[in-house]
C-alpha cells in the first residue's frame, strides 16, 4: 500500500550555519582570551609605571635631600626660590612649599 500524503516522513533536524558554530565554539573563548590578555597587560602596565615612578622619586631626593636638610642658602631668598622653581619643574611634581627660618615665611611654586 502507498504512503498516504497526510503522513510524511519525521523533520530532518536543523543543522547549524557554520556563522552559528563559529558562535558557540569560538567566540566566547576568544572574548575570554582578550579580557585576559587586556588585563595582564594593563597590570604590567601599571606596576611598571609605578617602579618608575618610584625610582624617580628616589632620584629626586638623593639629588636634592642634602640641600633641603642642610640648608646651603644662608638665609638668601633668591638661592631659596631657585631651588623650589627646580624642584617645581621635576616630573611628577605638582608643587612645591618650603618654609624659610630666617625670613620666617613660606615660599611655594
Amino acid at each position: 500500500m502507498p504512503p498516504s500524503p497526510a503522513i510524511s516522513a519525521p523533520p530532518l533536524p536543523r543543522r547549524r550555519t557554520l556563522h552559528g558554530q563559529f558562535v558557540q565554539r569560538l567566540l566566547w573563548p576568544l572574548v575570554l582570551a582578550f579580557v585576559l590578555a587586556a588585563g595582564t597587560t594593563a597590570t604590567v602596565n601599571y606596576h611598571s609605571e609605578k617602579a618608575q615612578h618610584t625610582a624617580l622619586r628616589e632620584q629626586t631626593l638623593r639629588i636634592f635631600a642634602r640641600t633641603l636638610i642642610k640648608p646651603l642658602w644662608d638665609c638668601d631668598g633668591a638661592t631659596a626660590r631657585g631651588i623650589v622653581d627646580t624642584l617645581a619643574q621635576q616630573p611628577l611634581v605638582q608643587a612645591v612649599r618650603l618654609h624659610d627660618s630666617c625670613g620666617d615665611n613660606v615660599i611655594a611654586s
